[in-house]
Formats: structure tokens, C-alpha cells, sequence
């Protein structure tokens, strides 16, 4: 009975709507909006619509928003921050965009070396955007299709070589230690000290005792052999001792690590024997890593252990600064990428 009343309203102020935007639209001067402020109404906005439509179809956008993961969102979330700022600089409209915003969005990416998979992860945060906010989303234009068909014939899917996903924060939130077992404070300081240097495998397993310095409120982890390769000149990273995201910090479970392993001098990740006698000199490899600690500890949280190695860490520091809003600069310095391009691969 709502809908027979209300539909026949709602669609003549759809109508109506879409014949003033489409004026306006005809106004327009130049290829690009003029406007330099974000539309943030949605069609949901009008006065017509009778109140039952309107919860109805803010209930169907947010449905999408509760099918997509954590992680997805996360994404997203990010995608749709650098896109409105593209879009302030050039005083473009980001809701809704039009084909013609997006493209010169798009090839903006292209142009700043990002991978195509990483454009049209773009495109889909884009989509979603659109969605959420019941607009047609301009990425289902023939314009955008044919340029996207253009960018796979002139660009590579990767930039660089197949990542694995990155542990993050909310990850190690879930995991359990049991901080009576050797092998669980030694689990948790490699994770947690990987995420939060954003070491490569190489700097992880080399790390020695003679390689940690105290530094007011923090502490400065050298790297010996920054890409193991043989490479005489050391690097420096630095971690401070307040991390709030992690309890206890990533210096502090390090310690507590060390301390009850009873470490002295020599490498610092060993291996456990299964009575809790802790490894010689040897230390640990990528592969010990990857297999015996950062892949159980995923499963053990529900995660395909399968998407996950060491390099994880690296990728989960990088990825998790990404999402927390930290500039590509700042990224770098603490990564060590060399170039800008590099770096965006995780993105």
C-alpha cells in the first residue's frame, strides 16, 4: 500500500531532478565542473519523498556497505579520500563526478606510475561511493569503459612483483599470547617489530643484539644489510616506545622477548626447541618465518594462511600507514623505498 501511494511520487521528483541537473549540466563551460565544492547531498534529500521510501532506500545502501569486509573498507575508504582531494585541487566534483573527472583522474594515476590493478581498485571505491549514495555512478560510462580498455593494451597489471596480503594492526589485535611461552613472546615480538619498522625479510633475520641503540623515546634498530645483498652501508630505523594501536609496543614486546630468552649478544630471533630451549647462534630464515609463525598465527584468526608470508610485515607497515593517513614521503623515509612508484605498489 506505501509503495502504490509513493512510487508514482518519488519517480515524478526523479523526473524532475534529473531534468534540472541535466540543464545544468548544458550550462556548463569547459570539459570540467567549475565548482569547488563537494556535493555531499544524495537524492535521498528531497522533500517529496514520502518518509518510508526514504528509509527504504537507506537501509538498501547500507546493506552494501555491511556486505563488504573490514578490510575492503578500509580500502575503500582510503580510494575515496586521495579522489576528493584530487578533485579540491582542481575544483572538479567528486558526487556526483563525471566520466570526464574520472578520466582525468585515472590517467593522473597512470601517469604517476600506479599499477593497473591498483587503478581499477580505484574505479571500484569510486563505484562504491556512487552507490552509497544512490547517484549513478559515472564509471559504467562508454567513455570511462573505452579508456579502461585502453589502459590494459598500454599498461602492466603490476608495477612490480605479486605481493602477499599485509598483516595490520586489527590482525595482531586478534591474536592470543601466552605470555608463559617462549615461542609466543618471540611470535609477538617478530610480528609486532615487522609491522612497525617495516623491515624487509633480510633486516628482520639479521637483526643482532649489537643493533638496537636507546634513543629518548625510542629505539633506533640498525640494518646491516639493508636488501641482503652484501651491501656494507647500514641503514637506520627508528620505533617509538608509545605505539597506541599496540599493547604492549612493538619495543616492549621485543624486550620482553629478550629478556626472557636470556639473550645476550648474537642474533636476536632464534628458534624454540619444543621444552622451551631457545636456538644457538644460528637465528632464524624468511622461510622459518614465513612457515612456523606468520602463517599459523593468520589461521589461528580465521585467515588463509596461504596469503600471508614474511613479507607480509613489510607490507602490512606500509599498507596500515596508508590507511592511517600518513603522507608517501614519511612512508618512504621509514621503508627505505627508493622511489615513490615503489612504495605504491601496496596501495
Amino acid at each position: 500500500h506505501v509503495l502504490d501511494q509513493a512510487l508514482p511520487v518519488y519517480l515524478r521528483w526523479v523526473a524532475c531532478r534529473d531534468a534540472i541537473q541535466s540543464r545544468l549540466h548544458e550550462q556548463k563551460t569547459g570539459l570540467f565542473a567549475v565548482d569547488t565544492e563537494l556535493d555531499k547531498t544524495h537524492v535521498l534529500s528531497g522533500a517529496n519523498v514520502p518518509a518510508e521510501i526514504k528509509k527504504l532506500l537507506e537501509e538498501a545502501a547500507a546493506r552494501r556497505k555491511d556486505a563488504l569486509s573490514e578490510k575492503t573498507l578500509q580500502v575503500y575508504q582510503y580510494a575515496i579520500d586521495h579522489f576528493n582531494n584530487f578533485c579540491e585541487r582542481h575544483g572538479l566534483k567528486a558526487l556526483p563526478a563525471s566520466p570526464e573527472t574520472l578520466i582525468a583522474y585515472f590517467e593522473h594515476l597512470a601517469q604517476s606510475e600506479y599499477a593497473r590493478s591498483s587503478i581499477e581498485k580505484r574505479r571500484s571505491a569510486i563505484r562504491f561511493l556512487h552507490e552509497r549514495f544512490m547517484r549513478e555512478s559515472p564509471t559504467i560510462s562508454e567513455s570511462v569503459r573505452r579508456y579502461f580498455g585502453d589502459l590494459r593494451k598500454t599498461i602492466p597489471e603490476s608495477r612490480g612483483y605479486g605481493q602477499k596480503d599485509p598483516i595490520l594492526f586489527r590482525h595482531l589485535h586478534q591474536m592470543s599470547f601466552d605470555e608463559e611461552e617462549l615461542s609466543d613472546l618471540r611470535d609477538r615480538a617478530i610480528l609486532y617489530i615487522g609491522v612497525a619498522t617495516g623491515l624487509r625479510d633480510s633486516g628482520l633475520i639479521g637483526l643482532e643484539m649489537r643493533d638496537i641503540f636507546e634513543k629518548e623515546g625510542g629505539v633506533v634498530y640498525r640494518i646491516r644489510d639493508p636488501k641482503g645483498e652484501g651491501n656494507p652501508d647500514p641503514e637506520q630505523v627508528s620505533v617509538p616506545h608509545e605505539v597506541p594501536a599496540l599493547d604492549p609496543s612493538p619495543n616492549r614486546a621485543l624486550t620482553a622477548w629478550i629478556e626472557a630468552a636470556g639473550i645476550e649478544s648474537g642474533p636476536i630471533f632464534r628458534s624454540v626447541g619444543r621444552y622451551g630451549n631457545v636456538g644457538g647462534d644460528d637465528g632464524l630464515s624468511s622461510g622459518s618465518i614465513s612457515k612456523d609463525i606468520v602463517k599459523p598465527w593468520m589461521k589461528s584468526i580465521g585467515e588463509d594462511p596461504s596469503e600471508y608470508s614474511c613479507h607480509s610485515l613489510r607490507a602490512g607497515f606500509v599498507t596500515q600507514a596508508i590507511l592511517d593517513g600518513i603522507t608517501e614521503p614519511r612512508i618512504a623515509a621509514q621503508s627505505r623505498h627508493k622511489s615513490i612508484e615503489a612504495l605504491r605498489e601496496y596501495e
